[in-house]
């Protein structure tokens, strides 16, 4: 079980992306 991890990987993959921008970010 990961206790350290994914909620930092969300929060900082949130902040990521209104830093770089959803338009640098290859669209899924």
């Amino acid at each position: 079980m990961i206790d350290f991890g994914f909620d930092k990987l969300a929060l900082i993959g949130a902040v990521a992306l209104i830093v770089i921008g959803p338009e640098k970010l290859p669209k899924v």
